[in-house]
C-alpha cells in the first residue's frame, strides 16, 4: 500500500494489521506524531467497493535529543507517561488518552480513492485525511468492533483457557481459537503438564500457520520451545526458539525478538553453554534497554551474573549483580533483599565451595530455570548427592527465582494493590492489542496475577501510574 511522503509505517507481525505514524507540527525542537492502527481481529465492512475497519489513534510528542530532552523524558516516565518507539528509532511520549472513534477506509479499485466519496459515506466525520492513494483516516465515527472475549468464569488458568477455547470455536473465530489454545498450552505448562501443553500448542501452531498469522505463530513457537525445555528436549526447543527469532527479525517485532533471545539464553544456560548464553542475553539486554523495559533489564543483568558466577569471574558478577539490585530496588521488588544476600554470599565463599550451580541443594535434583514467571526443568542434568552444600552460583539462581516469581509473592501474603488499582490495570489490558484475554504476549504473564503486584509494570507503560 503506497503511503504519502512523511508517513512512517510501523513493523507489525500480524499480516492483517497496519500501523502508521503521521507526522505533526513542530514546537521548537520537539515534534508531534499520531499513531494510527486498525484494531486486531475487528471486522471489515464493505459497501459499494468502499471498505472500512475500526482503528485507534494516540498522540505522542518526540522530545529533542540532548540533556533537556532526556530530562523531560525522565520526568514524563516518572509521571507514568507511556513511551513509544518510532519507526525511525526515536522515542516519543504519549499525550492524552487513546482515541477509539476512528476508522481506516480504503478501496481496491485501480483508480485513486477520492475524498468526496469518503465524505459522502461518513458525512458527520470530524476529520477525513488522506494517508495514501487508496487509504483514508476518518475520525468521529465508529463501526461495530469484533465482540470482546466473554467474562472469565472463576477457576484455574487451565479451566479459564479451556473456556476461551470453547468460546472461540463456537464463534467460528479461528485466530482467536489459536490464541486461546496458546493460552491453554501456557496454563498447562505452568501446571507442570508439559506433554499436554506440547499437544495443545501444536494445534495452535497449525491454525496460526493456516491463517498466516505470524504474530500468533511467533507467540506459539516461544511457548512450545519452553514446553520442550520442560521435557528436556533441547534440540526441539532450540528449533522453536530459532524459528521464533527468525520470525521476529523478518517482521521487526523488537518485543518478541527480546523474548526469543531471552529464551535462547535460558536454554544455553541450561546446557551449560556459557558463551552462547551470554551472547543471547547481551542481545536481549540491548533490546530491553532500547525499549525501556527496566524489569527485564534487571532480570537479564542477574541472569548474566549467574553465568559469570559459574565461570568463577567475580568482577563481572559484582558489577552485574549491583546493576540488577539497583533496578529491582527502583522498581520496588519486595524480594530484592534475597539478591543482596546471595551476592554477599558469593563474595564470601564462591571460591571455597564446589560449584553445584543449577541443582537444588535439598534434593540434588536440577533446579528450574526461570522462563517468564514460573520454573521449568533444565534440559540436561545428573543428580548429585543431596548432602553436598549449595554453591554461591546455586544460591544466586534461587534468589533470581525468588524475585521474579509472582505466584510466590501471592502465596507468601505480600502486599497487593488496592482493588480499584487492579481494576484499572485489567481494564487497560482488556483493550490492548497484546493481551490474549488471559495473558500479556509481551511479558508472558497472566495479567490477573501480575496486576495484583505493586512493583509490577506494564512493559509498554500503559498501566496508570
Amino acid at each position: 500500500m503506497n503511503l504519502l511522503a512523511g508517513i512512517e509505517r510501523e513493523a507489525v507481525v500480524d499480516d492483517g494489521r497496519i500501523v502508521v505514524w503521521l507526522p505533526g507540527p513542530c514546537e521548537g525542537k520537539a515534534r508531534w506524531w499520531e499513531r494510527v492502527g486498525n484494531v486486531a481481529g475487528a471486522p471489515v465492512s464493505e459497501r459499494e467497493g468502499l471498505c472500512a475497519t475500526p482503528a485507534t489513534l494516540i498522540r505522542a510528542r518526540q522530545q529533542p535529543r540532548g540533556l533537556l530532552g532526556k530530562a523531560l523524558s525522565w520526568w514524563r516516565q516518572s509521571a507514568g507517561a507511556a513511551e513509544w518507539l518510532l519507526p525511525n528509532g526515536a522515542k516519543a511520549e504519549q499525550v492524552g488518552e487513546r482515541v477509539t472513534d476512528v476508522l481506516l477506509a480504503w478501496t481496491e479499485d485501480s483508480e485513486p480513492l477520492q475524498e468526496s466519496r469518503v465524505r459522502e459515506r461518513w458525512p458527520t466525520a470530524q476529520r477525513i485525511q488522506r494517508l495514501g492513494s487508496h487509504l483514508f483516516l476518518v475520525t468521529g465515527v465508529q463501526l461495530a468492533a469484533a465482540p470482546p472475549p466473554p467474562k472469565l468464569p472463576p477457576g484455574t488458568p487451565v479451566e479459564q483457557a479451556a473456556y476461551l477455547v470453547d468460546w472461540a470455536r463456537k464463534s467460528g473465530d479461528r485466530r482467536r481459537e489459536a490464541t486461546a489454545l496458546t493460552d491453554l498450552g501456557v496454563a498447562l505448562l505452568r501446571a507442570n503438564e508439559p506433554t499436554k501443553a506440547v499437544a495443545v500448542l501444536h494445534d495452535a501452531l497449525a491454525i496460526a500457520r493456516d491463517q498466516q498469522d505470524l504474530q500468533t505463530e511467533s507467540d506459539v513457537l516461544g511457548n512450545l520451545g519452553l514446553a520442550h525445555v520442560a521435557l528436556k528436549d533441547a534440540g526441539r526447543a532450540l528449533e522453536c526458539f530459532q524459528r521464533q527469532l527468525d520470525l521476529t527479525r523478518d517482521t521487526g517485532d523488537h518485543y518478541e525478538e527480546k523474548m526469543a533471545q531471552t529464551n535462547l539464553g535460558h536454554l544455553y544456560a541450561a546446557l551449560r553453554d556459557h558463551a552462547n548464553a551470554l551472547a543471547a542475553y547481551d542481545q536481549a539486554l540491548a533490546l530491553a534497554e532500547a525499549l525501556a523495559d527496566e524489569n527485564h533489564q534487571a532480570e537479564l543483568f542477574w541472569a548474566q551474573a549467574i553465568q559469570y558466577a559459574e565461570l568463577g569471574r567475580s568482577a563481572e558478577v559484582e558489577t552485574l549483580g549491583r546493576q540488577a539490585i539497583a533496578l529491582f530496588t527502583k522498581l520496588g521488588n519486595p524480594q530484592v533483599h534475597q539478591l543482596v544476600e546471595a551476592l554477599e554470599k558469593f563474595r564470601q565463599d564462591a571460591a571455597q565451595v564446589p560449584s553445584l550451580a543449577g541443582f537444588d541443594p535439598q534434593t540434588g535434583q536440577p533446579l528450574g530455570l526461570l522462563f517468564g514467571s514460573w520454573n521449568v526443568g533444565t534440559v540436561a542434568a545428573t543428580p548429585i548427592p543431596a548432602a553436598t552444600p549449595p554453591s554461591a552460583p546455586s544460591l544466586m539462581r534461587m534468589a533470581y527465582t525468588a524475585v521474579t516469581s509472582l505466584a510466590k509473592f501471592v502465596g507468601a501474603g505480600m502486599t497487593t494493590v488496592a482493588p480499584a488499582v487492579q481494576h484499572k490495570r485489567l481494564q487497560t489490558c482488556a483493550v490492548c492489542e497484546h493481551h490474549t484475554g488471559l495473558r500479556c504476549k509481551l511479558c508472558g504473564c497472566f495479567t490477573h496475577l501480575k496486576s495484583l503486584m505493586p512493583h509490577e509494570r506494564c512493559p509498554i507503560a500503559k498501566w496508570p501510574a
